[in-house]
């Protein structure tokens, strides 16, 4: 894969018309499994081309446009899995959650979404590929799933291969560190990653973005400082909710949104200052999740600049370490530290669940990946 090194450029380079993925989708999860399998069947089509075939590579491409649009959320099926003949829509769908911690060991846990119940799983990674995932960036463009930065190697691009079951290092590097989780925060928005707020990267006030090939630093830069603290896309835009100035050694509750080509400042968070916790999104709101200090339990809700506490969780978890690990799929969040919760994010029909930490007394979940996909892959 070609790299090249890093270019400046401004916000506007990277805005398109509509968001992609579109994020009023209300099937996004099923967008995942079907993309991914759209990336990994283009994999090998351009494999299989003959050299002096030169229009083969065309052809994949062809083919590879065509099977993303039929996914739920893409061109053909813009309302999900609603009128959506794909077999994305019907497939036996898991959570694999990929935590640094149990990648050490070349495993991970399976989350069954039909019944409810945790499993480990078999990721080749530390032991057998050198990779390290602690404080990386988890993103999913292009079809593709991604690691990108870490505290042992901030400068690692890595991606999974669900095929292979294993997440591997690519050949080269970020020309721009990056360390997420307690320092900086990361999205994909518009199909691109941005990584952010990190004081040893870009600075504590900007971004870089990564499409896959090369990474640009963007002109614009945020008002605050939001080390510590979480993003996620919402309402065609990208937002980040609270976090530390690590300048002042102090934390805040200020939200802000981005919308490719500035940011802007919304309602700040009711708490007064949020950190360490989860921000999730779906098509209806923006959620906050757990936090240091009084927040542990809490779960907030950000619709029209208003936010709202929706209910509490069923213990705390961000006493120990930190949350930042979890996921929407369908009308439930599944998040968690040392257990696993089940939450309803409705304002009138609010529950949190302890699904329990399945094989292990404590899943030590810190800021772990959750990702879609189709059946049980690579359990034990």
């Amino acid at each position: 894969m070609k790299f090249s090194t890093f270019t400046l450029a401004s916000a506007s380079a990277f805005e398109l018309s509509a968001v992609t993925p579109p994020p009023t989708c209300p099937d996004l999860d099923k967008f995942e499994i079907c993309t991914s399998k759209c990336a990994s069947e283009l994999n090998s089509c351009k494999a299989a081309c003959d050299p002096e075939d030169y229009s083969c590579q065309s052809r994949c491409d062809a083919f590879a446009l065509d099977c993303n649009s039929s996914c739920p959320c893409g061109d053909y099926c813009p309302n999900g899995c609603s009128g959506c003949s794909n077999a994305a829509c019907e497939v036996n769908e898991h959570v694999l959650i990929i935590n640094h911690l149990q990648l050490y060991d070349n495993e991970a846990y399976l989350l069954n979404l039909a019944t409810d119940t945790l499993s480990r799983a078999r990721i080749n990674g530390w032991s057998s590929l050198g990779t390290d995932t602690e404080d990386s960036c988890y993103s999913f463009m292009s079809g593709e799933h991604w690691f990108l930065g870490g505290y042992e190697n901030p400068r690692m691009i890595a991606k999974l291969n669900i095929e292979n079951c294993e997440v591997k290092p690519e050949q080269n590097f970020l020309p721009f560190s990056h360390l997420d989780g307690i320092w900086g925060s990361c999205a994909s928005y518009n199909d691109v990653t941005y990584l952010c707020f990190d004081e040893d990267g870009v600075d504590v006030y900007g971004c870089s973005t990564f499409d896959g090939e090369s990474q640009t630093v963007i002109s614009a830069k945020s008002n605050y400082a939001h080390d510590w603290a979480d993003m996620t896309v919402f309402d065609d835009k990208m937002w980040v909710v609270g976090g530390c100035d690590p300048e002042i050694y102090g934390c805040h509750g200020e939200t802000e949104s981005f919308d490719g080509n500035s940011w802007a400042v919304a309602a700040a968070h009711p708490s007064g200052a949020i950190a360490s916790h989860l921000v999730l999104s779906d098509g209806y709101a923006l959620y906050t999740i757990s936090g240091r200090g009084g927040l542990q339990q809490d779960v907030f809700m950000f619709k029209n600049n208003v936010w709202t506490l929706l209910g509490k969780l069923t213990e705390n978890h961000a006493d120990a370490s930190f949350l930042s690990s979890g996921r929407i799929v369908g009308e439930y969040a599944y998040l968690g530290e040392n257990s696993l919760e089940k939450v309803k994010l409705s304002e009138t029909d609010f529950s949190a669940i302890n699904l329990g930490s399945g094989p292990d007394a404590n899943l030590n979940l810190y800021y772990a990946a959750f990702i879609a996909v189709a059946g049980a892959v690579c359990s034990v």
